[in-house]
């Protein structure tokens, strides 16, 4: 599935680029000045890429869960990835403020600092698949170099972003997100070899998020900032877990 979203998203980046390049030959060659002002105007801060890391966070806004020391994560290889493909800002004020919509793909992994593993099993009590939690090894596995759950999601944002120069933008917003699958990785080393095993599942992760968002910068760079309203997983299944994330966005 990632393999075909992969070659679909570059699909869709390279029409964007190039229409975006012939609008703006045409433009020139045509000496339509107008026409190209108004597409600056209409073109918002979303399209581009972004990259950063996440944070779980309790419903208290710390790293803290209570008898539930699984969820504590590793910030720096708990990376987030988001592919922007497009976006319309809808004018409010010329030059000044405007509402953006868009779409893009977001892929998100959490890398867990404690050894244990989750995992998928038929309950043959509730006749229902469960999702049960076991720390420590694994059988005979040793620890965990690589322990990650990972996600991606299609997003629409709803941004309302204001521009107090004419090359610095702030963005403040929701984006609204949808799960596409998800998955677990993990890497060990076993007698001296060294085994991957990933497995698809939904692992009590809720299919839709909705994350406030601030977004800011100066011409095509930028900084923003994410949290999902939304727990990361079924509250009724295990700890209200909220995704706090940080990074830096190229526009193109």
């Amino acid at each position: 599935m990632y393999k075909n979203l992969l070659i679909f998203i570059s699909v869709v980046l390279f029409s964007t680029t190039m229409y975006g390049q012939n609008s703006i030959f045409l433009d020139e060659e045509n000496d339509d000045t107008l026409l190209l002002k108004k597409y600056k105007q209409h073109d918002g801060h979303w399209a581009g890429i972004d990259f950063g890391m996440n944070v779980l966070l309790n419903n208290s806004f710390n790293r803290q869960f209570a008898g539930s020391t699984q969820w504590k994560n590793s910030i720096i290889n708990s990376l987030y990835f988001n592919v922007n493909i497009l976006d319309h800002k809808f004018i409010l004020i010329e030059n000044k403020l405007g509402v953006t919509v868009g779409l893009g793909i977001n892929h998100s992994q959490i890398s867990f600092t404690n050894n244990f593993t989750i995992k998928e099993e038929y309950d043959s009590i509730q006749k229902d698949i469960v999702v049960n939690y076991y720390s420590g090894t694994l059988g005979t596995q040793q620890n965990l170099n690589i322990n990650k759950l990972r996600s991606t999601y299609v997003q629409i944002p709803v941004l309302v972003e204001f521009m107090p120069t004419v090359k610095s933008w702030i963005s403040i917003g929701a984006l609204i997100g949808y799960r596409l699958g998800s998955s677990t990785k993990q890497e060990y080393e076993l007698q001296k070899s060294q085994f991957i095993t990933k497995t698809k599942g939904d692992f009590n992760i809720l299919p839709f998020k909705v994350d406030a968002t601030i977004r800011g910068g100066y011409k095509d760079w930028g900084l923003f900032a994410t949290y999902s309203l939304v727990p990361l997983f079924n509250t009724s299944k295990t700890d209200e877990i909220h995704p706090f994330t940080f990074g830096v966005s190229f526009n193109y």
